[in-house]
């Protein structure tokens, strides 16, 4: 896996973009904001869409290169998951063609799943 300066969840329910920035600013070790909602100090930033097909939201974070979040991206995906008590999938290989996507539910072990790419959104595989 390579190592970058961003991370990216896909999170099953629509969450407030203000619960999603808190509970990020709680895992990383750093502050991030957004253009919406501003967190004096912020470093980083993230960019939430809404999806109108499977799962609701996605949220890229993206930082400078010298800092370094305290988790990596699966760890913080099952953190994300257990505050925000939603379930979160990440892309474990973002900068790869071959995706390998990991479910982190709250509370419960994380799992590979594979996923389908829908017009508006992804979801996972049936």
């Amino acid at each position: 896996m390579i190592e970058t300066n961003c991370m990216q969840f896909v999170i099953r329910k629509k969450m407030a973009e203000e619960k999603i920035i808190t509970a990020l600013n709680s895992l990383f070790g750093f502050l991030v904001d957004t253009a919406d909602f501003n967190v004096p100090g912020a470093v980083g930033v993230a960019q939430i869409l809404d999806y109108s097909e499977g799962f609701a939201q996605s949220c890229l974070v993206s930082w400078p290169r010298k800092y370094k979040p305290e988790l990596n991206q699966e760890e913080t995906a099952k953190a994300l998951a257990n505050k925000l008590g939603v379930d979160v999938m990440v892309d474990l290989d973002l900068d790869d063609e071959e995706s390998q996507w990991l479910l982190a539910q709250p509370h419960l072990p994380s799992r590979k799943v594979d996923v389908v790419h829908l017009s508006d959104g992804v979801d996972i595989k049936q």
